[in-house]
């Protein structure tokens, strides 16, 4: 079994795992395209059609260093807390628009590392609105290390850890988004799976 397919099929336990335990009812996993950007690294949980509109949504996203959720939390190794997704400016969070159509909310990213290199950014979604709680964050963080110990230990896979707080944050500013983003998630919505671009 290959890196990409073992890493992908750990993260289809742990995203549904803590997703289901947690209530959110998104979740996603990017994986770096080399060293300049993040991409959909094939892992996901839906647990309503809402989501899986996103997700299909959202496969031919790339994320640049620093630019939105994906690609700063990568390049920082820093979790990130919002509140609520679909009001945020694009700079911030690129697929803003696709999440209010989608209804997704708050939303929680975590670097995934193995031998203190990132090989993965987690982000699992809520429908709600959940301002940042200190204590829920520290849960859900937890929940996700505890269930990713025991699936890497179950199948042999070396271990690697989410963590909260890496890399200090650079000034470097993201990318502004533009309306060229939303249409292309709603052509890559048209689309049927088959003809998408990986």
């Amino acid at each position: 079994m290959s890196v990409d397919i073992a890493l992908e099929t750990i993260l289809n336990s742990v995203l549904k795992e803590v997703s289901v335990r947690c209530d959110f009812v998104h979740a996603e996993a990017f994986k770096p395209a080399g060293t300049t950007c993040m991409v959909q690294g094939g892992a996901c949980y839906c647990a309503n059609s809402n989501a899986s509109d996103y997700h299909r949504a959202s496969l031919n996203f790339h994320y640049p260093q620093y630019a939105c959720l994906p690609g700063r939390v990568w390049k920082t190794q820093q979790t990130e807390w919002h509140q609520d997704v679909s009001t945020l400016p694009m700079s911030i969070f690129v697929r803003a628009e696709l999440a209010r159509v989608t209804e997704l909310r708050a939303c929680f990213a975590i670097p995934l590392c193995r031998q203190g290199h990132v090989v993965s950014v987690v982000i699992f979604y809520s429908r709600s609105i959940i301002p940042f709680d200190e204590q829920l964050e520290h849960t859900v963080f937890s929940l996700a290390n505890d269930i990713l110990s025991e699936v890497c230990t179950c199948s042999g896979h070396p271990q690697m850890y989410f963590t909260k707080s890496g890399k200090p944050a650079t000034s470097k500013r993201p990318h502004a988004g533009t309306s060229k983003v939303w249409e292309s998630a709603k052509v890559s919505l048209a689309l049927e799976a088959e003809k998408r671009t990986d």
